[in-house]
């Protein structure tokens, strides 16, 4: 409102002790419609929708295993996730899900000394799987992105499986970490495969 009367609220109360002037202001509000393709590909962070016009919502698609994450449509930029979308008309948007293609089984087995540590360097493209299992006598497990930032703590195991999906594309490792002393070493195994659209 202007004039007379500020706010943004739609009723309000004026006193009458002279002439008012008083201006009602109206924005143009636009339907945003999201979905998945396929549904089970997985979700998107923003749900239908009435924003006012030139209103710009952040869009993230979260791929749910088997699928991966193939690009939008009707978003700024088709190419990129998360995106966004600029409301300057009404818009129907969809993430768009593929299945994976299953990578071939690859085993490593080695062994690892007391308050020693093993690195597997493993190259993932964004939006990758990486599914295994490992096996063994270990103190600490767990898988970094290129960063060098932590994104699964296995833990202490003698076996476990993990499946993580790679959010940026780059050298990941998984670590094998004994923080025990002394000369004796352990022998573990790691299986794994490299799943991708």
């Amino acid at each position: 409102m202007g004039g007379s009367a500020t706010g943004t609220v739609n009723q309000t109360n004026i006193l009458m002790d002279t002439d008012k002037n008083i201006t009602a202001y109206f924005t143009k509000l636009f339907t945003l419609k999201v979905s998945a393709n396929p549904s089970a590909g997985g979700t998107i962070n923003q749900g239908n929708n009435l924003y006012d016009a030139g209103t710009q919502i952040k869009l993230l698609a979260t791929q749910t295993y088997p699928y991966a994450f193939n690009g939008w449509s009707g978003t700024d930029n088709d190419a990129i996730n998360p995106t966004t979308v600029t409301m300057n008309t009404d818009k129907s948007v969809i993430g768009n899900f593929v299945t994976v293609t299953m990578g071939e089984w690859k085993v490593e087995n080695n062994s690892v000394f007391r308050g020693g540590t093993n690195s597997f360097p493993i190259d993932l493209n964004q939006n990758d799987y990486l599914e295994g299992s490992i096996g063994g006598y270990l103190t600490h497990v767990y898988i970094q992105d290129p960063s060098g930032t932590v994104i699964k703590d296995l833990g202490a195991v003698s076996q476990t499986n993990f499946l993580i999906t790679a959010q940026v594309p780059g050298r990941y490792a998984i670590i094998l970490q004994n923080t025990d002393q002394g000369t004796l070493k352990y022998d573990y195994s790691i299986k794994y495969r490299i799943d991708r659209r």
